[in-house]
């Protein structure tokens, strides 16, 4: 690791590293600068160096070797679903995989309900994924309050206001008993996006 912070600042080339201290270090020593590896990836997809199914492949490696920093959107779940079903199992590996992402105690849910409903709309919107994303649509929504114990009455009540408008999904949400209870309950208490639960 040394070795690499030591050439890339005799270099003066980018380091990529996914060691958040070698970063800082190789700053500090007067680097030429740090990254991880998920942000180039990002980079690469953005100037078209790499297509999306490479970065979902490669983003879904990453995850499974242990990295929990990676940020995903609802385009890119709807995605991965999709090339799941095209390998005959949806959600198979890459859909779960990065779903690992969503949710979890230090997440800011802003950002994962955005993906979650983004990824819902899409799938429960396409006639082609619509029968198969039931068990797809109860994973996110598990991995989105996995760990909330003080928010998920609001996280859950901002994902059903935000696709009530597609029925079939509406009613799939409603008919989990779980999710049901906690949805009339936290609108009984008036729970919003803008609650004190996501630091308005």
């Amino acid at each position: 690791m040394f070795d690499s912070l030591v050439l890339s600042t005799q270099a003066g080339i980018l380091l990529i590293t996914d060691d958040l201290p070698t970063r800082v270090l190789s700053r500090v020593v007067g680097g030429a600068g740090g990254a991880w590896l998920h942000r180039i990836f990002g980079i690469a997809l953005d100037q078209r160096r790499i297509d999306m199914d490479t970065f979902i492949n490669w983003s879904a490696q990453l995850v499974n070797a242990g990295h929990n920093y990676i940020g995903v959107s609802g385009a890119v779940l709807a995605r991965a679903f999709r090339l799941d079903a095209k390998k005959g199992k949806a959600p198979g590996y890459l859909f779960s995989s990065l779903s690992k992402i969503i949710g979890g105690k230090f997440a800011e849910p802003r950002s994962h309900i955005e993906a979650c409903i983004e990824c819902l709309r899409d799938l429960w919107t396409d006639g082609d994924t619509q029968v198969h994303c039931q068990q797809a649509s109860g994973l996110l929504l598990r991995q989105l309050i996995r760990e909330r114990h003080e928010d998920y009455y609001p996280i859950i009540l901002a994902v059903f206001l935000g696709v009530k408008h597609i029925p079939q999904l509406a009613k799939y949400i409603i008919g989990r008993k779980a999710i049901s209870f906690l949805i009339l309950d936290a609108a009984a208490n008036c729970c919003c996006l803008g609650c004190r639960s996501f630091g308005n």
